[in-house]
């Protein structure tokens, strides 16, 4: 009989290596205290184990009993202990805070009245007078009156003895001068007086008929209101009949005055008179008063416990870009640990790096285990054997460092796996930073998230 290993090496020896697989497949050794080197015999089924010798085998009958020795006096009692209480118990380990619960409604508080309306302040000074308005433009000289129209023909004169020749009429007098307004229209020129019919052969030219005097013209109108109309022009007087020539007709009335003058310019209106003095303040109106307390959250969960099974957390957002070297705490993805308690534990971490040659450091925190083991690994290149970082983590604040990504704005999955039975009550959290210390940085990625199972 031999005693071996159960599981025997098969690949091939490495050198260098202190074990290989000729050693691990060696059979075992029995040494006694001695030294000596024991040989393992027959052994069979029933029998008792003894040694023979420097070989172990086996023998149907157990060794002799050595003699009874005797039995020692009784030694006396000991003195009754003192009557009290023991010492009290340490203090059971509290159990981790469960999430806060919803915070209570907030409370109203009635609006207070209104403050009183503050007096009305003193009317300012009147404004100064508005200078006086810029005198309005001359009114426009009226239009001269038209010509009037020509007198009508004479009628043929029966033929006779030539007529003498008539004297020349007078000149009409002067007509009045116009009234004060806008310039009269000139008169009309009187018409001319028919030429005197031809008298009978060696009679006398009848006289030509008088020009009829022409209108005076108005006098210039006045600024500002419209001039009024001009008196009509006198009328031209009557040529002297010839001895057969026809009166002339009398000259017509001159048209009304010119267009009334435009409306003088407005003045501009006077400068706004100062504002008033403003009138006190009226006092402030009373507080309302308080809200009433909203009500209390009801108590959150207790954290896990032995045997309570498996618990999840989750990231609903990102965190903000880490560019330094310094580790930052994933708070989001922290679970609360009891002393004494042993969990497993498990966290996917999506992440992106803004740029190719800056990596992902992955850490943890915890509090003071017992027994901690945990595994990261972190991709780090494109698909292949080298395409992942593998690394430990073997205390509080350790993390394992990965030098690269296979392209920047792309989303990797890093992961934490690992069992802690922590000697005291605290918080697992990961914790995370960038390679080096870079703008381009690296983010956590919402939707990574995290196991925690309390095992039994």
């Amino acid at each position: 009989m031999t005693i071996t290993h159960k599981k025997v090496a098969t690949l091939p020896d490495e050198a260098g290596k202190e074990i290989n697989r000729g050693e691990w497949n060696d059979d075992h050794l029995f040494v006694d205290g001695s030294g000596a080197t024991l040989a393992i015999g027959t052994i069979t089924d029933g029998e008792f184990l003894h040694r023979s010798g420097s070989t172990i085998d086996s023998s149907a009958a157990a060794g002799p009993s050595g003699p009874t020795g005797a039995t020692g006096a009784q030694g006396p009692s000991g003195p009754s202990g003192a009557t009290g209480s023991g010492a009290t118990g340490p203090t059971g380990l509290t159990g981790n805070t469960g999430p806060s619960g919803p915070s209570g409604a907030t409370g109203t508080g009635a609006t207070g009245p209104t403050g009183l309306a503050g007096n009305t302040g003193p009317s300012g000074p009147s404004g100064a007078a508005g200078s006086a308005g810029a005198t309005g433009t001359t009114g426009l000289t009226g239009n001269t009156g038209p010509s009037g129209p020509s007198g009508a023909a004479g009628s043929a004169g029966a033929t006779g003895l030539t007529g003498l020749t008539g004297t020349t009429g007078p000149s009409g007098p002067t007509g009045a001068a116009g009234g004060t307004g806008a310039t009269g229209p000139t008169g009309n020129t009187g018409l001319t007086g028919p030429s005197g019919p031809s008298g009978p052969s060696g009679g006398p030219t009848g006289p030509t008929g008088l020009t009829g005097a022409s209108g005076p013209t108005g006098a210039a109108g006045t600024t500002g209101p419209s001039g009024p109309s001009g008196t009509a022009g006198a009328a031209g007087p009557t040529g002297l009949t010839g001895s057969t020539g026809l009166t002339g007709p009398s000259g017509p009335t001159g048209p009304s005055g010119g267009p009334t003058g435009p409306t003088g310019l407005t003045g501009a209106s006077g400068p706004s008179g100062a504002a008033g003095a403003q009138g006190p303040t009226g006092p402030s109106g009373p507080s309302g008063t308080a809200g009433a307390a909203g009500a209390t959250g009801a108590a959150g969960p207790t954290g896990p416990t032995s045997g309570t099974g498996a618990t999840y957390t989750r990231m609903a957002t990102d965190l903000a870009t880490n560019v330094g070297i310094t580790l930052t705490t994933m708070a989001t993805l922290g679970f609360l640990l009891s002393s004494g308690t042993t969990y497993t534990f498990a966290y996917n971490i999506l992440f992106q790096s803004g740029g190719p040659t800056v990596g992902l450091k992955l850490g943890l925190a915890f509090p003071a285990a017992t027994i901690q083991a945990s595994n990261v690994s972190i991709p780090i290149a494109l698909d292949g054997t080298a395409a992942e970082f593998f690394g430990t983590i073997s205390s509080s604040g350790d993390s394992v460092t990965g030098t690269a990504v296979e392209a920047s704005g792309t989303n990797y999955l890093a992961t934490i796996e690992g069992t802690i039975r922590p000697s005291a009550n605290g918080t697992l959290v990961p914790l995370f930073s960038a390679e080096l210390a870079s703008t381009a940085g690296i983010l956590i990625k919402q939707e990574s998230a995290g196991i925690l199972v309390a095992l039994p």
